[in-house]
């Protein structure tokens, strides 16, 4: 990812722009609704300089997209894990990343119903 060496970005509803580089496993997008349990519907958008393969978990369809792209999805009482700090962190909606060349992104998540919410950004190998 960018220049330092980490294994998880978080931020708020807006990343900064972030650079990705091909790598063989993608990386894994969470989206974080910090009250655990709680229902509601959020968008993801990701706006990219390059194409990015993205394997939607909860929609099991692949696609490739370039500039923007938009997905809906919810949490449910099973899958909305809270924050970081919970043990069900684990269970929030997940989007899994793969690029081909060098890519400069934006992530935003936008709950539509007021709840307070983040991204996980985590390179796998």
């Amino acid at each position: 990812m960018e220049d330092e060496s980490y294994a998880a970005r978080a931020w708020g509803y807006r990343s900064p722009e972030v650079k990705l580089e091909p790598s063989k496993y993608g990386y894994l997008v969470l989206c974080v609704n910090y009250d655990k349990g709680m229902e509601g519907n959020f968008k993801l958008q990701i706006n990219s300089n390059e194409q990015i393969g993205s394997y939607l978990k909860p929609f099991e369809e692949a696609y490739y997209l370039k500039e923007t792209k938009k997905v809906e999805g919810s949490w449910t009482s099973d899958e909305c894990g809270g924050c970081a700090q919970e043990s069900s962190f684990h269970k929030n909606p997940q989007y899994l990343l793969r690029v081909r060349d060098p890519t400069r992104c934006l992530l935003e998540l936008e709950s539509e119903d007021a709840h307070p919410v983040g991204m996980v950004l985590f390179e796998l190998d």
